[in-house]
């Protein structure tokens, strides 16, 4: 039944809550349009550390905003499929150890096979997070992954000539596929969106794309990881700006390198005067992350959480380690630095017989 206000009783609601006309209108309207609330600026109170983290999955490892688009973007071969799989079982530890409850994870590697994703598996489990068997199982029992056999679904249709893009029935599908889990990472985020038949520098498609998993972010309450290669020459998730915009918070991840030095000790340059730099074997296991788009607070909770977290500053962004691999033994790093020094003094050389040219 609608409700009805006569102009009676419409004036006698204005005179006794001092309301005018238009005001109780719109409290009607925004009935119909389902508003649930309206901001209360009068709360002055500052979010607490803890009320932070209660916001956050996976906060003493690598910290992302609950219920919201998250992302990690890096060059190939650093390591971002390690460390999601990485933050998933811890992610899944985190909610039974601190809040008593399950987690359920879904992680859809679309490009590795069954047994990458079970070798990297058993090196997070047995090296480096050291699991009991009793946690082992229990990420077993809530993580489910799907590998590069299974075909990637097509969430947009786009009807070539005509400029129209609509949602598919796939995507419908994937709304109710997701509804038993928690936490969602989909590696890497383009192979998803280019098997719609979508440019990824049209930031147009892009945000169309970027706006189905905001949605379900936040009407079905699920937390999303994103993957993807770094831009060429820039800090952040290459293509349009629309995914950038889309995420609530956005990490850089890269290996740590050190400087080349030549004969004299001097800093070896390019062609474009930009020092040449080589990875540092001594911290191979190790990749630096740096924070590049931070709208949750993150960076507040980790400055406070210093014994968890080892931090760099540089070019005013804040950079912490995260461990991906075992350590080494001193005869694999000695021979590592070995390998890895003759490789670089050959580059080296190079450099200086162009420059010589």
């Amino acid at each position: 039944m609608k409700n009805i206000i006569n102009k009676e009783l419409l004036q006698k609601i204005a005179e006794d809550n001092q309301l005018s006309e238009a005001q109780i209108n719109s409290i009607n309207a925004s009935k119909k349009l389902n508003i649930k609330q309206t901001v209360d600026l009068t709360d002055t109170r500052v979010k607490t550390i803890k009320e932070i983290e209660a916001d956050l999955i996976c906060s003493k490892f690598l910290p992302l905003r609950r219920n919201f688009l998250n992302n990690i973007c890096a060059k190939g071969g650093v390591g971002k499929t390690t460390i999601a799989l990485e933050v998933a079982i811890i992610s899944i530890l985190e909610e039974k150890h601190n809040y008593n409850r399950s987690f359920n994870v879904l992680f859809w590697a679309s490009e590795d096979s069954e047994s990458d994703i079970r070798d990297r598996f058993n090196i997070i489990c047995n090296d480096i997070l050291k699991l009991s068997k009793e946690d082992r199982e229990y990420v077993l029992k809530n993580l489910t992954i799907i590998d590069i056999e299974t075909d990637i679904p097509t969430f947009l249709d786009k009807e070539f000539g005509k400029g129209k893009i609509k949602r598919t029935e796939d995507y419908n599908s994937f709304i109710e596929f997701i509804e038993p889990f928690d936490f969602i990472i989909l590696d890497p985020l383009l192979a998803f969106y280019s098997v719609c038949g979508l440019d990824e520098n049209n930031n147009a498609e892009a945000k169309q794309f970027m706006m189905l998993f905001t949605s379900l972010s936040q009407k079905l309450k699920k937390t999303f990881l994103m993957i993807a290669h770094t831009a060429k020459h820039e800090e952040g998730i290459r293509g349009a700006s629309a995914f950038r915009d889309a995420f609530r918070l956005s990490y850089s991840i890269s290996k740590y390198q050190t400087k080349i030095l030549d004969e004299d000790k001097k800093e070896v340059k390019d062609q474009n005067g930009n020092c040449v730099m080589k990875d540092n074997a001594l911290l191979s296991h190790l990749r630096e992350v740096k924070i590049i788009k931070d709208n949750s607070s993150v960076e507040l909770y980790l400055r406070a959480s210093k014994k968890f977290f080892i931090f760099v500053y540089e070019d005013c962004y804040s950079i912490f380690r995260v461990q991906i691999f075992k350590n080494k033994s001193k005869h694999e790093l000695d021979k590592e630095i070995e390998i890895s020094n003759n490789c670089y003094l050959t580059h080296t050389q190079k450099i200086k017989n162009k420059k010589e040219l």
